[in-house]
């Protein structure tokens, strides 16, 4: 469940909307939505969004009555999608170089081959569980801090906080 302006790493959206309009007392109602300014075209709610490319994305939708009258104030959601999968690759590198003992380097691949298989699958809402992993993470590292480096530690502590940042963990 996201709140207007949030993160999310899903390249898919499910968004639910209901409406009244009080334009003319009418009771029968068509959507128009549209998403990221394109035009506006007849919806229903839920509204399935998918493929949806990083960065800041807005979804509008107004309501018109029977008459034709449209709303001139359409409700607007804007989300931002984050692209894990290039934050993956950066820590990746980074354990592939760096200096970290054998089996700390497999484990820390593991999970970020489970985090990848999360963000691939593209669930909707799967943020929890690649939170729960990335606290994994965190943890391998913490409690093998004698197996790897200080700078590769605090980059890959780095760059996985700025993860937790971007969707909100």
């Amino acid at each position: 469940i996201l709140n207007n302006g949030d993160t999310t790493s899903s390249a898919l959206l499910k968004l639910d909307f209901v409406g009244q309009i009080d334009l003319t007392g009418s009771s029968q109602i068509v959507f128009e939505c549209s998403i990221d300014s394109s035009v506006f075209e007849v919806c229903t709610s839920p509204n399935i969004i998918e493929n949806l490319k990083p960065g800041e994305h807005v979804f509008e939708v107004r309501a018109i009555d029977e008459s034709g009258k449209v709303d001139e104030t359409p409700a607007e959601f804007r989300w931002i999608v984050t692209d894990l999968a290039e934050k993956l690759e950066e820590m990746k590198k980074i354990i592939d170089d760096g200096e970290i003992s054998s089996v700390l380097k497999n484990n820390l691949n593991v999970i970020l081959s489970e985090i990848q298989t999360l963000i691939d699958n593209k669930t909707p809402n799967n943020e929890h569980e690649i939170c729960s992993n990335l606290e994994e993470f965190i943890l391998q590292i913490t409690n093998n801090i004698d197996d790897i480096s200080i700078n590769d530690a605090n980059a890959l502590v780095e760059k996985t906080n700025s993860i937790f940042e971007k969707i909100r963990c």
